[in-house]
């Protein structure tokens, strides 16, 4: 399995209508490409995404730092997503601190209720690459 990508969400014509702010991601961050979008996730598809990498959603990996936007859009699109904490929490206003607090109940709530995340074929079991197991974590919600 060869690792195509890095995605990066900042091509939002909504917030960037003239490409400047992704024409300076792309400039300070080598091999990056921006991919611009009129949609903001998780709605959207990902056509223009499997265009640039040349091959299906399904043989690429979504990083991002939400649930409700990052992680949803991938999995409705068919990406293998990966949850990560955001780079820095400095700059996020209190309405971004309180929705992340929500999606982090919400998903813990769906987690008792014996939820789980879902499979991909890029990487079956999403244990093999957590911190640790939180089917077997006394600490992991519900335990």
């Amino acid at each position: 399995m060869e690792l195509m990508c890095l995605l990066i969400a900042a091509g939002l014509k909504q917030y960037d209508p003239d490409g400047l702010e992704a024409a300076v991601i792309e400039a300070t961050i080598q091999g990056v490409h921006v991919i611009r979008h009129d949609i903001k996730k998780p709605g959207g598809e990902a056509k223009e995404i499997e265009s640039y990498f040349g091959c299906s959603a399904s043989n690429l990996v979504l990083v991002g730092d939400r649930y409700f936007t990052d992680v949803v859009y991938g999995n409705r699109n068919g990406f293998f997503t990966v949850l990560t904490e955001p780079l820095n929490f400095a700059n996020e206003s209190f309405i971004v601190r309180k929705v992340r607090k929500f999606e982090t109940y919400i998903v813990n709530y769906w987690y008792r209720k014996g939820h789980r995340p879902i499979k991909h074929p890029l990487l079956p079991d999403a244990r093999q690459i957590v911190k640790f197991d939180p089917y077997k974590d006394p600490m992991a919600p519900g335990a």
